[in-house]
Formats: C-alpha cells, sequence, structure tokens
C-alpha cells in the first residue's frame, strides 16, 4: 500500500490488485479505523480514521448514502 494523503483526521492509501488491505472493515488495526475493505483482487483507495469522532462521521454519511464510491473495470480479451 502507497500512502496517498493524510491529516490529523484520516490517511488515504492506493493498494494494488493483489496486495492484502484490512480483512474487516470497522476494525481497529495499527490504530486506525478502517472504513472499509477492497477485494484481493482489486486495487484502488482505502480509507481510514485516525480517530473514534471522524470514524462515526464518516460512517453515518455513508449509511445515509452522502458518500458516492465510483468504480471502473477494465476487462481484457486474453
Amino acid at each position: 500500500m502507497t500512502l496517498l494523503f493524510e491529516n490529523n483526521d484520516i490517511r488515504c492509501f492506493y493498494t494494488e490488485s493483489g496486495e492484502h488491505t484490512i480483512s474487516n472493515p470497522n476494525s481497529r488495526e495499527d490504530e486506525l479505523m478502517c472504513l472499509y475493505r477492497l477485494d484481493y483482487c482489486t486495487s484502488g483507495l482505502v480509507i481510514s480514521a485516525k480517530n473514534t469522532a471522524v470514524f462515526e462521521k464518516i460512517k453515518q454519511l455513508q449509511s445515509k448514502d452522502r458518500i458516492v464510491k465510483t468504480y471502473k473495470a477494465c476487462v481484457l480479451n486474453e
């Protein structure tokens, strides 16, 4: 994983396909609270909250569909 952004509240990582992210969303590993996970074969951004207040606020926004996730697929004909 590559750290792309960090401030007092969150960290944003980019993970390549085949890299492990966190196995359980909502868990607290390394004092970061992961908001979701990516499947093993998926690349993309992983956002982790650095404190409980931010974690709860983002989860609340997610539950109210106030955060939009966009997925793009690349299909190769082999």
